[in-house]
């Protein structure tokens, strides 16, 4: 890298914000009055056939002037215009927050500014043109008027006029570009927030120039050498076809580009939300333009905006929800002589299908409950409900887990939707005894593990999950606990936990840690498989998870 170019490279990076876009503005407004300086001279030279004496004395210096007089006098009017956007834009840069009322007044600035500077190109190139021809005719034609001389100033004002608007269009569409990054930072929903020129507008308004500035060049081309006495020069005919046709090609395809930029910037915006929402969050899009994109912009926020109110009125109900869900399951257990009894339960939402209970019963004997409702969230919560509703009430009238499950079954069976069911297991405990008795409902096998070290092993009791169909005869067996050891009722959200390749956590991992772990207190060992299986599948928690260990401690 050249000395030249680090100069220029570290004065560059030393600018502030303000002083970076007004030098961007500057540079476009030089390149905007070069084009039409170079465009109206060469068509005074090679179309209305002005002598060089004549270029060096009128039409040069003042369009040169003219042109320059626009340049300055767009830059001083930029620079008056966009103050409140000079200090916001230098504030973010300092990292200092600018007053909202500061930010509401440069928002307004930035969408006004690109549709006022094209009017006052267009006015200022329409009082340019009067001077200009008025000049050329009090300078050349003031005693002697040439009879075609009102005919081809009218083509030339024409074509003059079409440039300016033109010109102004590519100036609307790169200020454009210079604002947005303003109008990204200062997000907001207003939707009235400046003056619009539609999309629709500005098409019309580009092919119209472009047509009108071909149209009239040509024309003048046709109608000033036949008037002269001239023939046309066919080398002269097509560099002045190839130069329209390129003007003509940039400025529909800056205008067209100007359009599409916003069009792809939202759908880039939406393409990143839509990888990287999180459920509950609901964000908005800047609003860059105001024309249909921008319409489409502000109804896009608004609508996030009800469907942000509607989430938050159903994360109150769930919330809600779930602290009536969490009443229902057991928040300690009693303190029995000789047994231990600890459990949880991790909804993978807000609520959850998956529930454990205990029933107290007669003669010291107490009941375990735990369940698995199909799905997840609030339907499979309903259910849940129900049937730990309908345990509570027939577990003390029935001896049987089995009898108790088949009651439980035939009363659900009437009231839930196709499709709906409810894996279920109770059991009876016996303190005294020292047993256990257990029917299950299409439930995983609970594990019986020892303290010997001896593998533990499933209890293996399975029929149909509750609310599939009336009138089933459970089955029960009746377990042996020795001291020491205990039995573990859980769900399937433990043995179907997945890893980020798609590979179950599966009943060889889960039982190991009663082989190993089975000795600890029960809460630290709950906590201990819980930690597990959590970093096993990465955190992630696909379904609901439900642990319930009792003990015999002697």
């Amino acid at each position: 890298m050249c000395l030249r170019q680090k100069i220029i490279m570290k004065v560059v990076s030393e600018m502030t914000a303000s002083r970076r876009l007004m030098r961007r503005i500057f540079r476009l407004a030089a390149y905007i009055g070069t084009v039409a300086f170079a465009a109206i001279t060469m068509g005074n030279q090679f179309i209305q056939g002005v002598t060089l004496k004549q270029q060096l004395t009128f039409y040069f210096p003042v369009v040169f002037g003219q042109c320059l007089f626009a340049v300055l006098a767009l830059y001083a009017l930029s620079a008056a215009y966009l103050k409140p956007v000079l200090h916001v834009l230098d504030g973010f840069e300092k990292e200092n927050e600018p007053e909202q009322e500061l930010v509401a007044r440069s928002r307004k600035k930035a969408f006004n500014y690109p549709l006022d500077m094209f009017l006052f190109l267009v006015l200022c190139g329409v009082g340019l043109i009067l001077i200009f021809h008025f000049s050329e005719w009090f300078f050349f034609y003031k005693e002697d008027i040439p009879a075609n001389w009102w005919l081809v100033t009218l083509q030339n004002a024409t074509f003059e006029l079409t440039l300016t608007v033109s010109l102004a269009m590519l100036f609307f569409a790169f200020s454009r570009r210079l604002m947005r990054g303003l109008l990204e930072k200062t997000t907001g929903l207003a939707p009235d927030e400046g003056k619009r020129l539609a999309v629709k507008n500005r098409i019309l308004l580009t092919i119209t120039s472009i047509v009108v500035v071909a149209t009239s060049t040509f024309l003048s081309a046709y109608l000033f050498f036949p008037l002269a006495g001239k023939p046309l020069p066919v080398g002269l005919f097509v560099i002045l076809t190839v130069l329209v046709a390129v003007f003509c090609a940039v400025v529909g395809v800056v205008t067209a580009s100007d359009t599409a930029r916003d069009i792809v910037l939202v759908t880039g915006k939406l393409e990143q939300m839509t990888r990287g929402i999180q459920p509950g969050l609901h964000q908005t899009l800047a609003v860059t333009s105001l024309d249909e994109v921008g319409d489409l912009v502000v109804a896009f926020n608004r609508l996030q905006q009800q469907v942000a109110k509607i989430y938050r009125d159903v994360d109150r109900e769930l919330a809600l929800a779930r602290s009536v869900q969490a009443e229902l399951l057991p928040k300690k257990f009693p303190s029995l002589p000789g047994w231990e009894i600890t459990g949880v339960s991790l909804p993978a939402r807000q609520v959850g299908g998956d529930f454990f209970d205990y029933i107290p019963l007669q003669d010291g004997r107490f009941g375990l409950a735990v369940g698995d409702a199909a799905g997840k969230g609030m339907p499979a919560a309903l259910l849940m409900a129900a049937v730990v509703g309908l345990l509570r009430a027939e577990a003390p009238r029935e001896e049987s887990p089995a009898a108790v499950l088949s009651r439980v079954n035939d009363l659900i069976c009437g009231t839930v939707s196709v499709g709906m069911f409810i894996t279920a297991l109770y059991a009876v405990f016996d303190p005294s005894a020292g047993t256990c008795t257990l029917s299950s409902a299409g439930h995983v096998s609970p594990v019986r593990f020892s303290q010997d070290g001896t593998a533990p092993e499933l209890a293996d009791t399975g029929a149909l999950p509750l609310g599939l169909a009336s009138g089933i005869s459970y089955s029960e067996i009746t377990l042996t606990i020795p001291p020491g050891g205990g039995i573990a009722f859980y769900t399937d959200g433990i043995v179907e936990a997945r890893n980020v390749t798609g590979e179950l956590y599966g009943f060889p991992r889960f039982l190991n840690a009663f082989r190993y772990s089975s000795g600890s207190e029960s809460e630290s060992f709950i906590s201990s498989i819980v930690e597990k299986v959590f970093r096993f599948s990465g955190g992630e928690q696909e379904d609901d998870l439900t642990l319930l260990v009792v003990r015999r401690l002697r």
